[in-house]
């Protein structure tokens, strides 16, 4: 079915939406002594570092204590004269008296400090004042794109999920059951909801799932809430040991109350969202501490406290409420817990009538957006094409049709990479590598080698394959991989980073070792590692990749067949691998675009931000500003990277390489939002300020390389506005560039070759789901005019069924049975919805000049970058930027010791 519109999961506020609330304060010196009794409790080297309490802990109880507060207020704790609490009507203000006495009385720190905070506690008057709220309160960025008042951002989607909450008529599913929802905690800005109680089936248990948040579209005067529909899958079985297995992460769990609070609202029962994590000091499940979920037992009417051990070992009966707590506690599914057998997402049958009926609850609030309308959409000229299989061909005919046509493709493609290899080398042999432990990875790896490269059978000589090639020779050598893989020696408990570094050092040492020994260093190395180490920071991978790259070697990794599906998959996923040490070789096939108005010689310049935090790979911080330029047809310096200390371009493995060894720890600001605790708001000014200015300054020195050559500058919004501050809604202005400490100029001033597309991607709900517009719901590639966009800059850009998805159905429905187009009934449940999301494109800078660019063909051209030739999927983001991500890889950082 051809489809020519799609519609969004989005809405638009009305313009005459007003609410009205009843508001709570903290008093500035209640909030002054919580603060001095909880900075009493830290150890006095740290006690200058944080500037207010974990107002975030005293949140989480109280969806269970006082669940008619529809929501809180941010930057409450650091702040004078913020609203705390928000509610529909006033709350009874001695419950919640009695919950800040009841979480102040449950923290550590200076005993008469405590008793004067409780002293002012009680003095202090709380009261709940009444105030109407315009919900389209609003102001311009620099290019006419809306930001909402900042306290929107969570109350006006709080406020929809209320609404949907007490809708009248429930929410009618595929099978025909009713359905319910109940408000949840996100941890964030934005409103969820879940389906109460949960459906629970034979294939598993599992909830409907809504998300709203609210945000602001490029250069748009009004803001959109975006609704995400989805489903909540619950955990019912424990693993061999009798438990859960969370890998050593945190587990979220829902607890739901069967009894509500006196003089409270019944229809506003809530669940809270608390975690477990499992210790391998007491070798069992325990609560988090700052969850503070001890305090439940006295804070709310769940009179015994859950034992989380009990739960991992027990969770179905929580989740049916089969015990004498009157509580219900669901375990949420993760993928690092095992196979569910119930499939992921909502197919689009489900989501469309699941977001006619949220309009229908919001009708008061908001309306839904225009539809988005079909722009003209190609596909690169160099991407592979299907075998031509003539109508009415006999099935037998058509697959070998087919066969042969693919024999021919994986011809060229090994004869092309061999002509680069010989580019590249010259008189020199490519020399690779395998580090294997099993036999049978072995022999998957070589012929898949062979296969690759298109190279004829051979035997080896002590572990060594030679072939002699008209573009060049190639050798591949099979080594053990022995005590590179083991795990690092580090403690088992508590890790110091002095041990920590020491083990890295010395495994980094041997990897460069090994890399020199038995003949020629090779060119690239696979490495056969295990897919986990019992002890999570002992994983060696990390360590190995920087000894190599010391040894100027890139490399690659596949996981030792370790189970039934990981050997059944072996052969694609080694063949995976060897693609992946190609591309980081440098032989990647860039996409050829076919728009019109776009210069023939265009190259592509993707920035990308490398952040690793202080508990990342090498237990080291940094953030660094990488650069990839790509250009069509260069052959084998098509991919090179922007080594900053040079200025100047190198070829990609040289780039990665450089990133390995080059890269030193720096001070990254520590995110402190698990606790709700704000650190010295003037530190981090100062410490962003700087990563600013180090960003422009980066940005500067390489597009003043490229001045004379027509580039499209890509960047990546969630990734670098934090750094790259111009990309943010508030600076962002149509055909202009901010890269110094003045105002915007003008693009052209930087050479009337240059320009600048921003996309977004679907990262924090910023793009919105969507299906196609018809009889069927169904989910159509191509790129889309935004309705209501008064720029004519922002296009939508969906994407084909990766191979995965190819047989995926419109009309499949995630609860009840359908009849299939073969008349059989047939069940959705344990089938995973195929949900591509929406890459938003931001034409943000184009050249006027004579002949003044067409920001549809920039955008058909971005569009474009999705399908590389070298890929059997399309990308998230435009290939220039995937590769970009990828170079992230190789941002180790380390001191000189190291």
């Amino acid at each position: 079915m051809a489809y020519n519109t799609i519609e969004l999961g989005a809405f638009s506020v009305r313009t005459d939406a007003e609410a009205h609330f009843y508001i709570l304060c903290l008093p500035p010196r209640l909030r002054e002594a919580l603060t001095e009794f909880y900075r009493s409790g830290l150890p006095e080297r740290r006690r200058s570092e944080f500037h207010s309490f974990p107002i975030r802990s005293l949140n989480a109880l109280l969806p269970l204590a006082a669940p008619d507060v529809l929501t809180t207020g941010s930057r409450v704790a650091a702040a004078d004269d913020v609203p705390w609490l928000y509610s529909q009507h006033p709350v009874d203000v001695t419950l919640i008296r009695d919950l800040i006495g009841i979480w102040l009385r449950g923290l550590s720190g200076d005993e008469a400090l405590k008793e004067c905070a409780l002293a002012e506690l009680n003095s202090s008057r709380l009261r709940w004042e009444y105030e109407p709220v315009d919900l389209t309160r609003r102001e311009l960025g620099g290019g006419g794109t809306a930001l909402p008042e900042h306290r929107l951002y969570r109350l006006l989607p709080d406020l929809c999920g209320r609404l949907i909450r007490t809708r009248d008529e429930p929410f009618v599913g595929g099978g025909g059951r009713p359905w319910s929802f109940l408000e949840t905690q996100t941890g964030g800005q934005g409103a969820e909801l879940v389906s109460w109680p949960p459906c629970v089936e034979p294939d598993g248990a599992f909830s409907y799932l809504i998300t709203i948040t609210l945000h602001g579209i490029p250069f748009s005067p009004v803001p959109r809430l975006h609704v995400r529909t989805g489903v909540r899958r619950w955990v019912t079985e424990v693993d061999k040991g009798g438990t859960i297995f969370t890998r050593g992460r945190a587990a979220s769990v829902y607890l739901v109350s069967e009894s509500p609070w006196p003089g409270t609202n019944a229809d506003t029962r809530r669940m809270a969202r608390h975690r477990i994590r499992y210790s391998s000091a007491t070798a069992k499940y325990g609560w988090l501490p700052v969850d503070r979920i001890d305090l439940l037992p006295t804070a709310s009417l769940i009179e015994n406290e859950i034992d989380a051990a009990l739960l991992s070992e027990q969770p179905e009966a929580f989740l049916l409420g089969l015990n004498d707590l009157r509580v219900r506690a669901a375990i949420a599914y993760s993928n690092v817990m095992g196979k569910h057998e119930v499939g992921a997402g909502l197919m689009s049958a489900d989501r469309a009538p699941m977001l006619r009926w949220v309009g229908e609850a919001l009708s008061e609030v908001v309306e839904r957006v225009p539809v988005c309308t079909r722009s003209r959409s190609s596909k690169p000229a160099n991407l592979p094409v299907a075998a031509r299989v003539p109508k009415r061909t006999e099935k037998l005919e058509a697959a070998a049709i087919r066969a042969a046509h693919a024999r021919r493709s994986a011809d060229d493609d090994a004869a092309r990479r061999r002509r680069m290899l010989g580019e590249m080398l010259g008189e020199q042999p490519f020399v690779a590598r395998i580090c294997h432990q099993e036999q049978k990875t072995l022999d998957s790896a070589v012929d898949s080698f062979r296969s690759l490269l298109g190279l004829a059978p051979c035997e080896p000589v002590n572990g060594v394959w030679r072939w002699r090639c008209e573009e060049i020779a190639i050798v591949l050598q099979a080594t053990r991989a022995g005590d590179l893989v083991r795990a690092l020696e580090v403690g088992a408990v508590h890790l110091e980073s002095g041990e920590f570094r020491a083990a890295l050092r010395r495994r980094r040492k041997e990897t460069a070792h090994a890399a020199l020994v038995g003949g020629r260093k090779p060119d690239i190395v696979l490495v056969e590692i295990e897919r986990t180490f019992k002890v999570r920071w002992s994983d060696p991978k990390f360590a190995v990749r920087l000894g190599f790259a010391d040894a100027g070697v890139v490399s690659q990794f596949v996981q030792t067949p370790a189970s039934k599906s990981l050997e059944k998959n072996m052969s694609h996923r080694v063949e995976k691998s060897w693609l992946d040490s190609f591309r980081q070789f440098g032989l990647a096939r860039v996409p050829e675009h076919t728009a019109s108005g776009v210069p023939e010689d265009l190259q592509y310049l993707a920035v990308w931000m490398a952040k690793r935090q202080r508990h990342g790979p090498t237990r080291r911080s940094v953030q660094k500003p990488v650069a990839v330029r790509l250009r069509p047809g260069g052959g084998a310096a098509a991919v090179e990277g922007w080594n900053s200390d040079a200025r100047r371009w190198v070829p990609y493995r040289k780039f990665l390489l450089w990133l390995a060894t080059g890269v030193s720890e720096e001070m990254v600001e520590d995110h402190l939002e698990e606790i709700g605790v704000v650190q010295d708001e003037a530190d981090l000014d100062s410490a962003r300020a700087i990563r600013r200015r180090e960003t422009t300054a980066f940005l500067r020195s390489m597009l003043y390389n490229l001045r004379n050559t027509p580039t499209l500058l890509l960047s990546h919004a969630q990734n670098m506005r934090d750094s790259w501050t111009w990309l943010n809604h508030e600076a962002l202005a149509l055909d202009k560039i901010w890269l110094d400490d003045g105002d915007a100029v003008p693009i052209d001033l930087w050479g009337c070759g240059l320009r600048h597309v921003r996309v977004r991607d679907s990262a924090r709900d910023e793009t919105p789901q969507w299906h196609g517009s018809g009889e069927q719901e169904g989910i159509p590639a191509g790129v889309w005019r935004v309705g209501g966009d008064p720029s004519g800059r922002v296009f939508y850009s969906s994407s084909d069924r990766p191979h995965t998805a190819k047989n995926a159905t419109v009309t499949a429905r995630k609860e009840g049975t359908r009849v299939n187009q073969k008349e059989k009934v047939v069940r959705d449940t344990g089938v995973t919805a195929f949900n591509p999301n929406l890459l938003e494109i931001v034409v943000a800078a184009c050249q006027a000049g004579a002949k003044p660019d067409q920001p549809q063909e920039w955008a058909d051209c971005v569009h474009q970058l999705r399908f590389a030739p070298d890929l059997d999927a399309p990308l998230k983001i435009p290939y220039p930027l995937h590769m970009a991500k990828l170079a992230v890889e190789y941002v180790l950082p380390a001191d000189d010791a190291d």
